[in-house]
């Protein structure tokens, strides 16, 4: 054992509490009142019952078995049942002295109370190299792979069921929560604890450094799992005798430095299940004895950036998932059209990959999560992929994205790219009137002609994010089409030459345009007189955190009245509470924030910049209770001129206000901004 105990807080380290001594831990455990830790409901054992329970607990026993028992039997109010647990591990530590091994016996203790499915994912866990932050979802995928998850009908669905058995885990203190939850791990003396248990089945030299295989004879005849992954082996020579590893299912040699695997080496495993020779970046081929392992359920070869060429598929009848993402292929592997059991295919940054032959698609009718990018598809190949829960794909046109949308069925995730020419910064691409998905959430248009008019109908009550960037033809944006925009968060214009705010009837009047929009970024539309119709910002606008506008070079007004040239002479103060964040770069027109008569009362507002925008005069902020504490970032970049902040028509705050960090830059005869303090 390579973990030693010398104190309480040694005690507690394998199972994610930290004490020192018995009050002190039976107050923590007061306060989290049976939730966090006990998880003991209340409303079946009274508080009472429940503290003189943990009291005998603490009094009875020591540190580690209180705390085996209590992760044991979270959940559980019978107090016969935590007593009789108890007595178990009494009875079970009963003739150890040693303190190492007292705290191994007790963790054995809660490994054995769990289920069987719960016992075989835990110890799948020590597969990885000691101490490594296992992403989440990196290991319930494994878990799926292997079998361990029932089969239920989506992938979905054994996802959850995989995220329960790690709460189950995290829980029981088998596993160790960490990077705010999105990763676990395993504690040194818990992994050695389950290599202990799997020593006959595993062979586990993750991580060791290892520059070549380990010698023959450590390839035994029973062995189930063997890991090598993360080391530094960088061929299989051919001189090497093929192990006999009758029984083997798994085979874990990813993120190596493999050059070249012997042709026989595959031969005596006829059990294989999972290959995993991911992230070997050298690796230029496969050996065709791959293509003999019938039973083959899931290859991986992502991040084989030199692969070129896969070995024949057709004998994979059992595969499941086979995952191409970042290789060096420029063909489908012969085969792929046969594998009929494929529930997941991953063919993302395949860049040599120009096209997939038709017929192939269509035939995997259990595929379930498909990504293939950059290549493009016609959606008449997806119409018999029915079970699809996940896609990130290209359509050849609009019209096949179209098709597409309206045949499909509800999908989990999607990412749908029009054309791989938009990688393209130099081309451009006609938009037909679209159908998109109804629930699409984010929307990106690049590098589109046309005049925009045919996107009225598609912005759904769905979409959080837009981004529309380059299309310079177009013109009308906030116009019918953003009556519908109820959820939108994110909106990103760039390059829109000629875009402009069609102000009066044209507005929808409706109160929920925009009502959830967060973040307006603003760049280069070079017609842009105004940004902000006023009566949006009095009426909808009270989400909006962020506000940045750049190198528009007709910008004369952020918010303006509702018809250009109209104004009152009534004060009017606009309410922006979330309001963190004003950036205007480069609006050489740029006039009034809002008119004289207008002032922002923005409570959150933390930053301020302001460069390159010469007839700019005013910045009408109207700070909460009389001060500008909060306004802790002030960038001011306003030719020669002075600058004011007011607070309303007869009052007006210089740079010299107390507390308020101001910086004043002027224009030096290069353009660039010169510091002056303010």
């Amino acid at each position: 054992m390579k973990y030693c105990l010398n104190d309480k807080k040694d005690v507690s380290k394998p199972i994610g509490f930290r004490f020192k001594s018995h009050h002190n831990f039976g107050h923590a455990y007061k306060n989290y009142r049976m939730e966090s830790l006990l998880s003991v409901n209340q409303d079946k054992l009274n508080e009472r019952r429940a503290l003189y329970l943990w009291h005998k607990l603490l009094l009875g026993c020591n540190f580690s078995q209180s705390f085996t028992v209590a992760g044991c039997m979270r959940g559980i109010s019978n107090p016969l049942v935590w007593q009789n647990a108890l007595e178990e591990l009494r009875g079970y530590i009963r003739n150890i002295k040693c303190m190492e091994d007292k705290v191994f016996a007790c963790l054995k203790f809660s490994y054995n109370r769990l289920e069987q499915k719960d016992q075989d994912c835990f110890l799948y866990c020590a597969l990885f190299p000691e101490d490594y932050k296992i992403k989440k979802e990196e290991i319930v995928e494994y878990w799926m792979e292997e079998g361990l998850i029932d089969e239920l009908g989506t992938r979905q669905a054994m996802q959850y069921s995989g995220h329960s058995i790690l709460q189950k885990l995290e829980e029981n203190c088998m596993l160790e929560r960490v990077r705010a939850g999105t990763h676990i791990k395993m504690h040194d003396v818990v992994r050695d604890m389950a290599l202990h248990i799997t020593r006959k089945r595993f062979l586990v030299k993750a991580g060791k450094q290892l520059e070549e295989l380990p010698d023959e004879e450590e390839w035994g005849e029973d062995l189930e799992k063997i890991s090598l992954m993360w080391n530094c082996i960088s061929k299989i020579p051919q001189n090497m005798i093929s192990p006999k590893c009758q029984k083997l299912a798994t085979l874990l040699l990813s993120s190596n430095s493999l050059i070249e695997i012997q042709e026989s080496f595959f031969e005596n495993m006829p059990n294989l299940k999972i290959l995993d020779l991911s992230s070997n970046g050298f690796l230029r081929y496969i050996p065709n004895s791959i293509s003999n392992l019938e039973n083959l359920a899931t290859l991986l070869l992502q991040s084989c950036h030199n692969l070129e060429n896969v070995p024949s598929l057709s004998k994979f009848q059992a595969l499941k998932k086979l995952n191409l993402e970042l290789t060096g292929i420029s063909k489908i592997p012969q085969g792929l059209e046969m594998l009929i059991n494929l529930r997941y295919l991953n063919l993302g940054f395949t860049f040599k990959l120009k096209v997939i032959p038709d017929g192939i698609l269509s035939k995997l009718h259990r595929l379930q999560h498909f990504i293939i990018h950059p290549a493009s598809l016609r959606a008449e190949e997806m119409k018999t992929l029915n079970k699809l829960e996940v896609i990130v794909v290209c359509f050849n046109d609009v019209h096949d994205l179209s098709m597409y949308a309206h045949q499909r069925k509800r999908l989990n995730k999607y990412h749908i790219w029009v054309s791989h020419k938009l990688i393209d910064h130099w081309s451009t691409t006609h938009i037909d009137p679209i159908i998109l998905p109804s629930d699409i959430r984010q929307l990106q248009l690049y590098h589109c002609k046309g005049r925009g008019s045919t996107l009225n109908d598609v912005f759904r009550t769905d979409l959080k994010e837009c981004t529309i960037e380059s299309c310079h033809e177009w013109e009308p944006i906030f116009t019918s089409w953003c009556a519908s925009l109820q959820t939108l968060e994110v909106l990103q214009l760039s390059g829109l030459w000629n875009l402009k705010v069609k102000f009066g009837e044209s507005i929808p009047q409706t109160p929920v345009t925009f009502s959830s929009l967060k973040v307006i970024y603003l760049t280069s539309c070079g017609k842009l007189k105004n940004l902000l119709p006023a009566k949006w910002v009095l009426q909808n606008l009270q989400n909006l955190e962020e506000i940045e506008v750049r190198n528009c070079e007709r910008m004369e007004e952020i918010i303006a009245s509702e018809k250009e040239g109209m104004s009152t002479k009534n004060n009017v103060m606009f309410t922006l509470p979330k309001l963190r964040k004003l950036k205007l770069y480069n609006l050489p027109e740029l006039k009034s924030i809002c008119k004289t008569n207008e002032v922002m009362a923005c409570d959150s507002l933390q930053g301020i910049e302001i460069m390159y925008c010469p007839k700019l005069k005013r910045i009408p902020i109207h700070p909460p209770c009389l001060s500008l504490t909060i306004v802790n970032h002030l960038l001011l970049l306003i030719s020669k001129k002075s600058v004011y902040i007011q607070r309303n028509a007869g009052n007006q705050w210089s740079g010299t206000i107390p507390m308020l960090r101001m910086s004043f830059y002027l224009c030096s005869s290069s353009g660039m901004p010169a510091k002056r303090d303010g």
